[in-house]
């Protein structure tokens, strides 16, 4: 199936006027510099224009000398001078047109023409000005062209663009990542020989990396600000990309088309999130990331949350991407969802991955064993063994694992390898 996007009249105009836009600013400064030094070398002027005014449409008006105006065409500009054209065979014509007779009262200067004869012309003409003059006049377009980047490209560099840094948001489970540990809040500094890269360069460096002998990664421990050296290995299945399992980073932000998703939680409270809310609280202890957001979630699993967020708030001159500042703080009560199922309890199977420095690294667990039993320890002597046993469902199986952790118990498994 193919899914072609299609753009609605309204944003097909607003496309023309932004090239139009782009293209006419481009073409005006180009003419400005044609304009500003043929006036400055004393050159009549009689017309400057953006767009060309074919059969006499145009928007113009004329002060002094000069006429000022925007043609129909948008595909150039001009600047009309006397006696200049861009055509060398129109020399005749141009001297025609620079030409004044003995008697006139107009400063005239004495040139010679390509035919060897002399002609009197008017000294404000673009033929009465000497080489380095016209040389100046014709390539001061280019230069302020040059120039005119040069500025904006300072101006664009002071005020930065948004880029999608190499935070970790999530991990995938039993992808490379996640044998290696990283863990959500993990910065990657470099990549290979790339140092500060961004998400989008992460993305290719994977894709274009070396999957067989693996990618060397740096990483920034969230929880310590200590750098580490690691290389993963990418998986790839079929034609699909090269992955390692990093989710890219996520904002506290809001997005503003799609606030929530519906039918969800979120979507049913009586106050309603609006896009660009950002959240700043929850359960009423501040958060300053993804990450911190993320751990009260999991720290909260199956019970309500009071998220703070603030609503109009402005982001800083210093840092237009950051934190903002100011606005309403509005508390919103979010209900847990419980899990729906179907009543169907699967088979058991076997270990896909094993995270590095994990209790079940450390205890020689390996990729590919089965799981025959789950077992909590203090139980495991006392149980009931004809009662049904609470571990033999693999989707249950990490909400059991989790509250044994909370209440500091301890687990046995018995593998089949």
């Amino acid at each position: 199936m193919y899914l072609i996007a299609t753009a609605s009249p309204l944003e097909w105009l607003l496309v023309i006027l932004q090239v139009s836009l782009g293209l006419g600013t481009v073409i005006f400064v180009h003419e400005l510099g044609h304009f500003a030094v043929a006036k400055m070398c004393g050159v009549k002027c009689d017309k400057f224009f953006v767009g060309f005014d074919i059969g006499g449409y145009k928007i113009s008006r004329k002060w002094g000398e000069t006429e000022y105006g925007i043609g129909i065409l948008p595909l150039g500009g001009y600047v009309k001078m006397l006696g200049q054209d861009d055509n060398p065979g129109n020399i005749t014509e141009q001297l025609k047109e620079s030409q004044v007779s003995g008697e006139s009262t107009i400063q005239t200067k004495e040139i010679v023409g390509p035919d060897g004869n002399k002609y009197l012309v008017d000294r404000r003409s673009y033929l009465a000005k000497s080489v380095p003059q016209r040389m100046a006049i014709i390539s001061a377009g280019v230069i302020m062209n040059i120039i005119f980047a040069f500025v904006f490209a300072v101006i664009a560099f002071g005020l930065g663009v948004p880029y999608v840094p190499c935070i970790v948001s999530g991990i995938s489970p039993g992808s490379a990542a996640y044998q290696a540990a990283i863990r959500p809040g993990d910065e990657i500094i470099a990549i290979d020989n790339l140092e500060n890269p961004s998400f989008l360069e992460l993305k290719s460096g994977v894709t274009l990396g070396d999957l067989k002998n693996g990618v060397p990664f740096r990483v920034r421990r969230a929880a310590t600000g200590k750098e580490k050296d690691i290389l993963l290995k990418p998986k790839q299945s079929g034609d699909e990309f090269a992955r390692v399992g990093i989710v890219s980073p996520h904002a506290l932000r809001l997005i503003k088309e799609m606030p929530t998703f519906e039918h969800s939680p979120a979507a049913s409270t009586s106050e309603k999130f609006l896009g660009e809310d950002e959240i700043i609280k929850v359960n009423d202890h501040p958060v300053a990331d993804y990450r911190e957001y993320l751990a009260h979630l999991v720290q909260n699993i199956g019970k309500p949350l009071d998220i703070t967020v603030r609503r109009g708030g402005i982001a800083p001159l210093s840092n237009r991407f950051g934190p903002r500042e100011g606005g309403e703080e509005i508390t919103i009560r979010v209900s847990a969802k419980p899990l729906r199922r179907l009543g169907l309890v699967m088979e058991m199977g076997k270990i896909v991955a094993v995270e590095t420095g994990s209790p079940a690294d450390n205890k020689g667990i390996q990729a590919g064993d089965f799981i025959e039993k789950v077992e909590a320890v203090e139980t495991a002597s006392a149980a009931d063994p004809t009662a049904p046993d609470p571990f033999a469902d693999p989707l249950a199986l990490p909400a059991l694992l989790r509250q044994l952790a909370e209440d500091t118990g301890q687990v046995r498994l018995l593998l089949r390898r």
